[in-house]
């Protein structure tokens, strides 16, 4: 038997093996650690500009929320109605207090996500407004914790965190609670002390469906609260649960990034913190599948290093305009967003369905959020400064109305009658305004809804005609205030008080230098008119009121066969038209 005795051609192509397999498997290891590192690299990079979108956003609802507590917290009627006693005795002063605290929380239920606002006062009394009027299962416990924990903090407001609601009858048994302690100072002692707890809950599922990254496959986004609990999660079964110890025990400072296991798998792990609340804002990317990606492209390269060297060159320049050139433009791009030089309506071109062209789709995703948020930012703060102003300005009038009945009445049945009944006529103009979005209506519609509860559609006791107008959102509310007490004062003593009764209201613009609008209300048919041995609240606010508010002349003529009211407005200043 012959044995193998390899010859000099042998060798050679040995030699030749040799220098090409080890400088390929050379190439394919180091392409493989410089692509996992560089994916590993650039995920850590959009991993922490996700988490800070979510950190920010978490902020903005937190603040928004802190905004929303201290707006409350400072209204003096409140503070005033919190440290003014009464006897327990006292129903009217309770019912009072009551309404008009209620009144002023229900002004602002208004914003995205809120289950209830809550005030328990140190001796007990309970003020609400939320998903539910039923709140007579108030969870002691719980109301004692917040109450102890808000009192103790050292931040403006308490961040409980997710708990059970403090209102066991509420449609949400799981809420996020932010607790203040309201304080005042005692006049004998000058000491601060707690007069109140204000409590606001709100929606665990609102803020998963602000949070859901959705089209952002793989990554996993947290949030964990002072105790511990997921306050958000990928898996909304999980809200409201323990997060893993073994991962918040990773979580230590105000942010950072780390390797560890979260659900039981390696990931690339970055936290934040949210300033607000102290809760942290987790992301975590599984490293197998950077890895994945990483080894597919070392295969790549090995195979194509294998077939041939000029390919293995062409493919190199392939790679390196597909995949390199844009990585770092996605790079450059975060770099430019980290020094606040981007310009957030620049996108970068993404081609093909590849990785890459994912990432670079999921960078410009992020930037229209990023556009959006600013947008909205821009419209929140427009529609928070609108809200302020038209609380304050309702609150301006409802105030002047409860003095000016209270001193009008002649017990404490009529100022209470005569207290709704106006507040009702208030309310229904705000219900036509906000049909109109708070634009100009048309002054038909705010004669017509005063008119209705004494039959205003009956063509046989009323007549309203007049030219096409449309009146502003002040003009509206103070013209419907004057129409219900004409209304209301037909109804008791004049043509409406009995069936042969009855009114028109008439209007035309005059076709004059300083362009007014001369509106007449008169009563016909009814019985014969006394003119009143004193001015009540009704006729001081249409002779007063209207000339005030709207610069007008108004002459209220108490005539035996009917009440005349005739005005007399300035267009310009009841129409922004």
């Amino acid at each position: 038997m012959r044995t193998f005795k390899p010859n000099l051609s042998h060798r050679f192509v040995a030699y030749l093996m040799v220098l090409s397999i080890l400088p390929l498997l050379g190439l394919g290891f180091a392409s493989f650690e410089i692509a996992r590192s560089a994916l590993q690299t650039d995920a850590g990079r959009y991993l922490t500009q996700l988490v800070r979108e979510r950190q920010r956003l978490l902020d903005l609802q937190t603040e928004q929320i802190e905004s929303l507590i201290a707006n409350i917290s400072g209204v003096e009627a409140i503070i005033s109605a919190l440290t003014t006693p009464y006897a327990a005795t006292d129903n009217y002063t309770r019912l009072a207090t009551q309404a008009r605290i209620g009144y002023i929380l229900n002004g602002y239920q208004n914003t995205s996500g809120l289950v209830s606002i809550d005030i328990f006062s140190a001796d007990g009394t309970h003020y609400h407004v939320g998903d539910t009027l039923d709140v007579g299962n108030v969870r002691s416990p719980i109301l004692t914790e917040l109450r102890e924990a808000a009192a103790r903090s050292e931040r403006p407001v308490h961040w409980a965190g997710i708990i059970d609601n403090v209102n066991g009858n509420s449609h949400k048994k799981k809420v996020i609670s932010a607790a203040k302690a309201i304080t005042a100072i005692d006049k004998a002692t000058l000491q601060q002390v707690h007069i109140a707890v204000l409590i606001v809950n709100y929606d665990a599922d609102h803020l998963y469906d602000q949070f859901n990254p959705g089209s952002d496959a793989g990554i996993r986004l947290s949030i964990v609260d002072g105790m511990g609990r997921l306050v958000y999660d990928a898996d909304q079964r999980r809200i409201g649960t323990a997060a893993d110890n073994a991962l918040v025990n990773l979580l230590a400072g105000d942010g950072g990034q780390t390797i560890g296991n979260f659900n039981g798998a390696p990931h690339l792990v970055r936290f934040m913190r949210s300033q607000p609340s102290g809760w942290l804002v987790v992301g975590a990317v599984p490293l197998a599948l950077m890895e994945a990606q990483a080894a597919g492209i070392g295969k790549a390269t090995a195979l194509v290093g294998l077939a041939c060297l000029v390919v293995v060159g062409l493919a190199a320049l392939s790679y390196s305009r597909g995949v390199v050139d844009p990585i770092r433009r996605v790079t450059a791009q975060f770099q430019r967003l980290r020094e606040g030089r981007n310009n957030l309506r620049s996108r970068l071109p993404a081609h093909g369905d590849d990785e890459i062209a994912e990432l670079t789709r999921g960078l410009n995703a992020f930037l229209d959020g990023l556009e959006e948020r600013e947008r909205a930012e821009k419209r929140q703060k427009l529609l928070i400064d609108e809200l302020n102003h038209r609380v304050k300005n309702t609150l301006a009038i409802v105030q002047a109305m409860a003095m000016q009945t209270f001193q009008y009445s002649d017990s404490l049945d009529d100022f209470q009658k005569g207290f709704i009944e106006r507040l009702m006529a208030l309310s229904k103009t705000h219900n036509l305004l906000t049909r109109n979005v708070w634009q100009d209506v048309n002054l038909h519609d705010v004669v017509l809804l005063e008119l209705a509860p004494h039959g205003g559609a009956r063509k046989d006791r009323f007549s309203v005609d007049g030219d096409d107008v449309s009146v502003s959102p002040k003009a509206a509310v103070t013209l419907g205030l004057a129409f219900h007490e004409l209304a209301t004062n037909a109804a008791k003593y004049g043509a409406l008080s009995v069936p042969s009764g009855k009114v028109a209201v008439t209007w035309e613009r005059k076709q004059s230098a300083d362009r007014r609008l001369c509106l007449e209300w008169r009563e016909m048919d009814g019985p014969p008119v006394e003119t009143p041995h004193r001015q009540g609240f009704g006729s001081l606010l249409i002779e007063c009121g209207l000339a005030r508010e709207l610069d007008g002349t108004v002459h209220l003529d108490f005539r035996r066969q009917g009440v005349r009211c005739v005005m007399e407005l300035p267009l310009d200043r009841i129409s922004t038209s």
